[in-house]
């Protein structure tokens, strides 16, 4: 007998194929079920491994052994006449068929159960969305230590890694942490496993910088989180013309630790912009100087980038930067502006028109844009530059954060949840977010998660929202402890003494009618409109929402809750909301849940269903 022959008889072909088509099964099984359960890259490579060694032995085994009614013997013990190999091998060839309908079923798993959805569906929000999610190639820069014997140089190292993190978010195979969310850990012990867990990455970037005159020293060093252990490190000497080189190398180093081209959306490759060195140190502090949020650094900020557009006309994200500044001059209220509000306004839609007509693809163009046209009650506008915005960065989380309030203002709570929701998973230690999405919630009739959210915002250091975390304490039925926190925000300076008394005769007041009397003398000049709301005084909180028709900021936390039907009953809510621009935008895209249309007009209060908005 021939070899094939014998082989074929001791059902060694048979053997090898349900072998492969089995080990194929667990394959596509494991890679399935361990990536969803989280489990760790080793575990998956350690089983394909040991499948793939099986397979010789496999072989060897059908080669050398028959399976018999007596047992297992070996194959040269068993008399030609009375094997079995035939009852064997239909045996097998019914494995291979099950095998078969399994890596089918599998395959239908992987297609149907696993692919991530595009989005939440209108009437339902996954709070998972809301989670950081773990990405092979996910990776956060922190802030670099300045080791510059200037302390004053620390907006330098903080600069070098912003323009880092910026460079490595234009690669479209790189999911990079918000800068937000990644600059949260700066001067904190944090380990970096927990740093990488906190902000969904697996791979994280710190350094430092020493720069002294015209040298500048950068020291990198790649993290591989999961694993505990550095990937790649260098330090680069060099002048300071040679900073944006330096930028490129290491992005190129990441880039070939990880496997990953530097190609942006467009297909293109990747690079640090390049500007006269001392523009660009200049830039940098202004805009560390922006993101303080004070008067004098605002005041400093605008007029160093005022001086860097004049030098480098050509420098597309100065304008954006400098039209930012404009825009908090006229939005933040400041004592001691540079120019009036209405100059400031100009001036910030003028630098973001010449940005966009030197690179149309930054985001921050329309996220000015955008501000501007709501401020101006063009919601549809304001919303078409959102979009846009997402459109150029979807990895940006401000469009997202921005288009959420905007949504939940207009009472598109499901719209709003889901932006809000994507925000935070891209930018999950914002605190800012957190309390837009205490806001929403409150909307949606979940004042429960609604408090979750509004004290992780206050955990995370913003302490300016600390009112509306009071208010969905109240919202929850915790009288106590919401007046426990209003107490703090007056120990602490966000509300003036005198406004105890008042809040005192508020709270033990009837819960209809205005501000009449000593309370509403008091509170002359304060923004009460959310307590006004949350205490049902809803005369009051109309008169308060009106008001706010001259900053172009609603501010009523909860504005949509099923619990103030009442208040969006008033035929007065309908026309201050057209003030706001907001019936032109439901004309466009329809009422909202809680609203019908009437010939022209709209009512609301009608109610509107519970959003789901859980795992």
């Amino acid at each position: 007998m021939s070899l094939f022959s014998e082989l074929k008889r001791r059902n060694v072909f048979r053997v090898a194929v349900a072998y492969a088509v089995v080990a194929w099964f667990l394959v596509q099984a494991a890679d399935i079920m361990l990536e969803n359960f989280g489990a760790p890259g080793w575990v998956f490579k350690t089983v394909t491994g040991l499948l793939a060694l099986g397979f010789p032995l496999a072989l060897f085994l059908s080669w050398a052994y028959e399976l018999t009614p007596e047992g297992v013997k070996k194959t040269e013990d068993v008399d030609a006449a009375e094997s079995v190999t035939p009852q064997t091998a239909r045996r097998i060839d019914r494995l291979i068929v099950a095998a078969l309908l399994g890596v089918i079923a599998i395959l239908v798993v992987d297609r149907v159960w696993f692919v991530p959805s595009s989005g939440p569906p209108p009437a339902e929000v996954s709070i998972a969305s809301a989670e950081p999610a773990t990405s092979v190639h996910s990776i956060a820069v922190l802030p670099f230590v300045n080791m510059s014997r200037d302390a004053d140089n620390a907006y330098f190292a903080d600069g070098i890694s912003e323009e880092i993190l910026n460079l490595l978010a234009g690669v479209r195979d790189l999911s990079v942490a918000s800068r937000t969310s990644a600059f949260a850990f700066k001067g904190k012990d944090t380990p970096i496993p927990a740093i990488a867990e906190s902000l969904g990455v697996r791979y994280v970037l710190e350094g430092s910088v020493r720069k002294a005159a015209d040298r500048v020293r950068v020291t990198a060093q790649l993290i591989d989180a999961e694993r505990d252990r550095h990937l790649w490190s260098e330090t680069y000497d060099r002048t300071l013309e040679d900073i944006f080189a330096i930028q490129d190398e290491i992005a190129g180093a990441i880039g070939n630790a990880l496997q990953v081209e530097l190609l942006g959306a467009s297909g293109q490759s990747v690079k640090a912009e390049t500007v006269d060195p001392e523009i660009y140190a200049k830039f940098l502090e202004a805009r560390h100087n922006l993101r303080l949020r004070r008067t004098e650094p605002l005041r400093d900020a605008n007029l160093a980038l005022i001086e860097v557009v004049e030098a480098a006309p050509d420098f597309a994200r100065a304008h954006v930067l400098l039209g930012e500044a404009y825009l908090l001059n006229a939005t933040l209220g400041h004592a001691d502006p540079i120019v009036p509000d209405s100059v400031a306004l100009s001036q910030a839609r003028l630098h973001a028109e010449t940005a966009r007509e030197l690179n149309p693809d930054l985001s921050g163009i329309d996220l000015i844009l955008g501000s501007l046209a709501e401020s101006g009650g063009e919601q549809v506008t304001a919303l078409d530059h959102y979009s846009r915005a997402i459109e150029l960065e979807p990895r940006e989380p401000r469009p997202h954060h921005w288009r959420g309030m905007q949504f939940c203002d207009a009472g598109f709570l499901d719209r709003g949840l889901a932006d809000l929701a994507t925000a935070r998973r891209l930018d999950p230690e914002n605190p800012n977010v957190h309390y837009a999405l205490a806001d929403c919630l409150l909307s949606a009739n979940l004042p429960d998660l609604a408090r979750t959210m509004a004290h992780r915002g206050l955990e995370l250091g913003q302490r300016a929202g600390m009112e509306l975390v009071a208010i969905t304490e109240l919202e929850a039925g915790d009288r106590e402890a919401f007046a426990g926190l209003m107490e703090r925000t007056i120990e602490e300076g966000f509300r003036p003494e005198s406004f105890r008394e008042a809040l005192d005769r508020m709270l033990a007041t009837s819960t209809t009618g205005g501000l009449d009397g000593e309370a509403g003398d008091e509170l002359e000049g304060e923004s009460v409109g959310n307590l006004l709301l949350a205490l049902d005084r809803y005369e009051a909180a109309l008169d308060a929402l009106e008001i706010s028709l001259d900053t172009m900021e609603i501010g009523l936390a909860g504005m949509w809750s099923n619990d103030h039907r009442a208040f969006r009953a008033n035929p007065r809510f309908v026309t201050i909301m057209d003030g706001f621009g907001f019936v032109e935008f439901w004309r466009e895209l329809g009422a909202p849940p809680d609203c019908r249309a009437a010939d022209d007009w709209f009512t609301c209060g009608h109610g509107h269903e519970p959003i789901e908005f859980g795992p």
